[in-house]
């Protein structure tokens, strides 16, 4: 509006800063370290299946004869199953344990899958680590989906309203940023909509982990685009904190996605398929991990009183102007 250039000059230097930051980011490499060869099922295991008969069963077949076409292109270290993978509670059904480490020593890999618990007398939704020895290591779910999961503190009085939503029992939500151990590279596994929640992967950094295993199940959203989003949310975590992250979704977007956001592998909604690839450690701790929204949160404040000393400035400019105005 005044015609001045120089109104242009640090908005072109802000961009000439980021544009060279960004592609200096890009250039350096991002197989640095120990690789993980990893290895991704997706049985796309249509939401109305599951939970009728013998489901169960079918599923944990379909899961290992999926795996064992897996364990053909190649060796892995690690083996990512879907959040839903496993339907039966693992401290209730005798024999699953044992049918786990058993197709995790058959592909001489772990195995992460997801499977509920009910030890020590709590139900939680846990992901599960297997390897030749048998159970490894358990996270449970600390953000647990509103009503279908659990019922919400202050609206609870609601859940009978949605009938088929909460009709089971609900979880307790878990407590610890739990770290997986049995690779060369510490990872940790958000489930479902957890990737979604960026200070709960920079807890997950920060108590150790260079790895990213994302287990879900976006079947019950069809083809709205909610599987696009939900991947959408894990790329924008693999920059944040510069780590790899591991996406095994039951009915898909299963992905490989590098620690610039960018989506090396992936396997579409609802496509039956699996994923092999190398991934490897985090790299130095980002701003974000090491700080958090601290950085963000202090420049705002400073726009804040920066806004608030020049409105008071403007105000007693204003009362010193019709002071001195002369009576007429």
């Amino acid at each position: 509006a005044r015609r001045d250039a120089r109104a242009l000059v640090a908005p072109a230097a802000l961009l000439v800063l980021a544009g060279g930051f960004g592609a200096q980011r890009l250039s350096i490499p991002r197989d640095e370290g120990p690789p993980v060869r990893v290895g991704v099922v997706q049985s796309s295991v249509p939401q109305g299946e599951k939970f009728r008969g013998q489901s169960a069963t079918r599923k944990l077949e379909r899961h290992a004869h999926l795996t064992s076409q897996l364990a053909s292109r190649g060796d892995l270290d690690l083996l990512v199953w879907s959040e839903t993978a496993v339907e039966a509670d693992l401290d209730e059904t005798p024999g699953l344990a044992a049918a786990l480490r058993a197709i995790a020593a058959g592909s001489d890999a772990l195995l992460v899958t997801g499977a509920p618990r009910s030890a020590v007398g709590r139900r939680t939704k846990a992901v599960v680590s297997f390897d030749a020895r048998g159970l490894r290591t358990s996270y449970d779910k600390q953000r647990l989906v509103p009503f279908s999961e659990e019922d919400p503190e202050f609206i609870g009085f609601a859940a009978p309203l949605l009938g088929p939503v909460t009709e089971d029992e609900p979880y307790v939500p878990g407590k610890l940023a739990t770290v997986f151990d049995g690779l060369a590279v510490p990872f940790a596994t958000p489930i479902g909509f957890e990737i979604t929640y960026p200070e709960l992967a920079r807890e997950f950094r920060t108590a150790g982990a260079e790895l990213l295993v994302n287990l879900s199940n976006d079947a019950s959203f069809g083809r709205t685009g909610y599987a696009e989003m939900h991947l959408g949310h894990a790329v924008l975590r693999a920059v944040e904190l510069r780590t790899w992250v591991v996406r095994g979704a039951n009915a898909g977007i299963s992905a490989v996605i590098d620690p610039a956001g960018r989506v090396l592998e992936r396997l579409e909604v609802f496509e039956t398929g699996t994923l092999h690839s190398r991934v490897f450690g985090a790299g130095p701790q980002t701003l974000y991990v090491r700080y958090g929204d601290g950085p963000i949160l202090a420049i705002l404040a400073v726009i804040v009183v920066i806004g608030l000393g020049r409105a008071v400035s403007r105000r007693v400019g204003a009362r010193s102007v019709t002071r001195r105005r002369p009576v007429r």
